[in-house]
Parts: C-alpha cells; structure tokens; sequence
C-alpha cells in the first residue's frame, strides 16, 4: 500500500516524496499569512467589482484569483510535501508556476485595458463647453433676466 502511495505521489511531486516530520515553521506561518492576505486582497477586489461592474475589476479579480490558488499549492508544498513542488503530469509544469503565470497574464489584460475601445471619444455637442464660453453665459444670463 505505501508503494502506491509513493508511485502516486512521485508523479505529481517534483524529485519524488520527502514525508518529513520536520516542518519549517517559520516559513510556513509566513505562507499562511500570504494566504490570508491572498484571500483579503480577492475579497476586496470582488467588493469593489460588486458596487461598478467594470471589466477591470473582474479582471484583476481572477488574476487575485490565481495568486490565491499559487499561494495555496505553494503552502501545501511548504507544509505537506517537504517543498517539492506540485507538478502536471501531462506537460512536466510547476503548478504553482502555472498559476503565477495566470495571475499576470490577467493582471495585465487589465492594466492594458486589452480588447477594449482604445480612446473614447468625446461629445463635442455639449453647450457652453471650453475656455471661450464666458460670453455665451453671459449672453443666457441676460436673456434669464430679461424674461423675469
């Protein structure tokens, strides 16, 4: 049975298991701080795309998203796993590196504002608008006073 276990976890953990009764504690009070912090920091951008609906805001959400779930496998790694790290299988990556990946990638789909209009444009129809207006409210301010 510890034979499977082994076989099992030596496939998803970067150079095999290491089950080890020392654990750094240190480093692990330090990623679960991390991961508070992750889980603060996502709460907060959900809030803040909950009140505007913006895409920007559901954008850095998901990249908030993603450092959660890399400090998590990290965490896991730290703890459970004597820091080997988590790898897929099928394409030989890091988890967690494919993770932190996701977070920029969406952390800067959202600062670039990618896919969306690059320049709004503005309504040149709106009255009484720019720096030469001041005899036009003049002139309505007379008319005001003239109706009275």
């Amino acid at each position: 049975m510890a034979s499977i276990i082994e076989g099992v976890a030596n496939s998803y953990l970067a150079g095999g298991i290491s089950v080890s009764s020392q654990v750094d504690w240190g480093d692990a009070v330090m990623h679960v701080m991390i991961v508070l912090l992750a889980i603060t920091v996502l709460a907060v951008s959900l809030l803040a795309y909950n009140r505007t609906r913006s895409r920007r805001y559901l954008l850095l959400s998901v990249g908030f998203l993603f450092l959660l779930l890399s400090q998590v496998a990290t965490l896991l790694e730290v703890v459970f796993f004597s820091n080997a790290l988590l790898i897929i299988p099928s394409i030989g990556l890091h988890l967690s590196h494919i993770f932190d990946f996701m977070t920029l990638l969406f952390f800067l789909v959202a600062i670039t504002n990618y896919g969306q209009n690059p320049i709004r444009s503005r309504s040149t129809t709106v009255p009484f608008s720019g720096p030469d207006n001041h005899s036009a409210i003049k002139s309505q301010a007379l008319k005001n006073v003239a109706n009275d």
